[in-house]
């Protein structure tokens, strides 16, 4: 005789993970024990917060907003757009921007999709950019390549050339840059690396991309904490467009931010090619549990 029994499908909604599935809380209570007992010395990780897991665990994850604020294509975003309009302003204010000069992009996944969205909105495909190479501390995602294969979308969408650092000061070598940059003529020139100690010297890279007409773009995932702070050369006085990410130094989620001029003389619709480019060219809608924090 068959079952009568209905299923209690709110069980399923609401028990908790070890109930579910004990194989992933197991999983995770030993990774909670591996960073808690351990000492963590990657510099590109961090401790996030309570508060922060608590967000990114909320049900903001259960919303569609593809679009931006005001601007969705689904309906039941006006708490979601409260939200990104906030977060918005909380980027600005935490590098001390004006809001009628800069605005931000909170949206991207990561820094990795933030960095190619901010190349999709400033150049055309196969149109040449120039990145600190990986060797001397640059990133993948600014057009890493090797001798037998183009690495990452960055150098197999767009012609690449690296410049690299002065081996007897492992300092940037602005000079050499220069130079290459007067031959190669290239349309971006990302300033930013994943493995260099040292500070940067904008108004030299500005001068830079000036002299070939090419944008400039810092990348300051790994040193936004200390940008904020003050602590480091400021990128947003000679910068066009500005990216990071928001968990490292920021200690935030996992996630990525695009700064953009809203005054730019050459780029009057730079704002809509930044989050065009966001949404719909390089991914849907946005992880609203992540950028709430």
């Amino acid at each position: 005789m068959a079952s009568t029994t209905t299923p209690d499908f709110n069980k399923v909604l609401y028990a908790p993970l070890a109930e579910i599935d004990p194989e992933v809380k197991n999983i995770i209570d030993k990774e909670t024990w591996r960073q808690y007992t351990g000492l963590e010395l990657i510099a590109s990780e961090n401790l996030t917060s309570r508060a922060t897991m608590e967000a990114n665990g909320s049900i903001l994850t259960n919303k569609y907003s593809e679009g931006l604020p005001n601007a969705r294509y689904y309906g039941g975003n006006e708490y979601i757009d409260e939200l990104e309009v906030l977060c918005r302003k909380r980027a600005l204010a935490a590098f001390n921007l004006d809001p009628a000069k800069w605005g931000v992009n909170v949206q991207p996944y990561s820094g990795s999709t933030a960095n190619f969205a901010a190349l999709t909105a400033l150049i055309q495909p196969q149109d040449r950019l120039m990145g600190l190479g990986l060797p001397d501390g640059g990133h993948l995602t600014h057009g890493y390549y090797t001798a037998k294969k183009k690495m990452t979308a960055s150098s197999i969408y767009f012609q690449s050339y690296p410049y690299a650092i002065t081996p007897d000061t492992n300092l940037i070598d602005y000079a050499g840059l220069a130079a290459q940059a007067k031959i190669f003529k290239p349309r971006l020139i990302i300033c930013g690396a994943s493995a260099y100690p040292r500070d940067w010297e904008y108004a030299k890279l500005r001068e830079i991309a000036d002299k070939e007409g090419a944008w400039l773009m810092a990348d300051i995932a790994h040193t936004s904490g200390l940008i904020a702070a003050q602590e480091l050369n400021n990128p947003f006085e000679y910068c066009d467009v500005v990216t990071t990410t928001t968990h490292k130094t920021l200690r935030g989620p996992r996630a990525g931010l695009i700064f953009f001029r809203k005054d730019h003389p050459n780029a009057p619709d730079l704002e809509k090619r930044v989050n065009d480019a966001v949404f719909p060219a390089c991914q849907g809608g946005p992880h609203n549990n992540v950028s709430s924090i």
